[in-house]
């Protein structure tokens, strides 16, 4: 049958492209990958610290965070570099000191773009759960990696209609295979095909 075959071509030319978009996706992520963090590379060694009226919040990218009091000098640790989070809007340190009241001291660092690398605004949002401000020009998206992810967003959303459009292809296909093989055992042998 000529329209079956038709859906058979349409449907593997289909697949071809789905395979040629994941490819691409690929390469696009890897480069989004390294541009994201050849964005970061720069903070490598560089420590940040918010002054506080009793409190100093220190933290090193890549290593680890503490709290140090400002009146007597006893540090605290708040954890070590966990990651980063939302795509780099954030920053996590985990496993720090014990807490009385909960298990292990923590910080979350909010990094914001910013012409140099500071930090301020340090708080305790929940016990032993720590919280501070960051900026650093890491963090400012280049348009190069603005487009890289402009065309992964498009990349994506072409394989998910591709991905739809072979689904109602193959549907079609079940369909048209499930009324041959009733026309064959069904009708009559001296029906054409």
């Amino acid at each position: 049958d000529s329209e079956l075959k038709k859906t058979v071509q349409d449907h593997s030319a289909a697949e071809r492209k789905l395979a040629e978009l994941r490819a691409e996706k690929e390469r696009v992520a890897r480069q989004v990958n390294l541009t994201f963090n050849d964005a970061w590379a720069g903070l490598m060694n560089k420590c940040l610290e918010a002054r506080m009226p009793q409190f100093t919040y220190k933290f090193c990218f890549f290593d680890k965070a503490s709290q140090v009091d400002n009146n007597g000098g006893h540090e605290t640790s708040l954890g070590f570099w966990k990651g980063f989070e939302q795509g780099g809007s954030g920053a996590v340190f985990d496993g720090g000191d014990y807490c009385h009241q909960a298990p292990a001291r923590s910080l979350r660092v909010r990094i914001e773009c910013g012409t140099s690398e500071r930090a301020w605004d340090a708080s305790e949002p929940s016990v032993c759960s720590y919280a501070v401000h960051a900026s650093t020009p890491a963090a400012c998206k280049s348009d190069r990696l603005k487009e890289l992810e402009d065309n992964m967003a498009a990349l994506l959303a072409e394989e998910a209609a591709l991905a739809a459009e072979i689904a109602a292809e193959e549907a079609q296909r079940q369909q048209d295979l499930a009324a041959l093989r009733q026309k064959i055992e069904g009708g009559d042998p001296h029906d054409e095909l």
